[in-house]
């Protein structure tokens, strides 16, 4: 009576261990094609980014052409404003590809998938 309880006490252990290994594997499947998914979706966020960013940099260098500059006369007050313009488009091209490096590194460094590291 005690080895059939012995027994049936293995085969309960044994049945329980291939349940909870099976059930460990199908959420393993389901994490990774989670993360297949998130990856696919991160690709076409950082690519959307990219595009709105340079959208943004070329619109602030036309907002601030347009402002600086009504017409091209030359005179010494304008050439002035003129090379102040071309001063102000220098600082905001310089920040904009140092801001633009610095999401690169970011994004290079925390997603370690290819299609991302083409986007840039």
């Amino acid at each position: 009576m005690a080895l059939a309880a012995a027994f049936f006490l293995v085969a309960v252990f044994f049945l329980a261990a291939v349940f909870f290994l099976a059930a460990v594997f199908f959420f393993a499947v389901v994490f990774l094609r989670l993360v297949a998914f998130l990856r696919v979706v991160a690709f076409f966020f950082v690519a959307d980014l990219r595009v709105t960013f340079r959208l943004a940099v070329l619109r602030a260098i036309e907002f601030y052409s347009s402002k600086r500059v009504k017409k091209p006369v030359f005179r010494a007050k304008n050439e002035v404003t003129l090379s102040r313009n071309k001063h102000y488009m220098a600082k905001i091209k310089f920040f904009a590809t140092k801001i633009h490096i610095f999401f690169k590194k970011i994004f290079m460094t925390q997603f370690t998938i290819l299609p991302i590291k083409w986007a840039f």
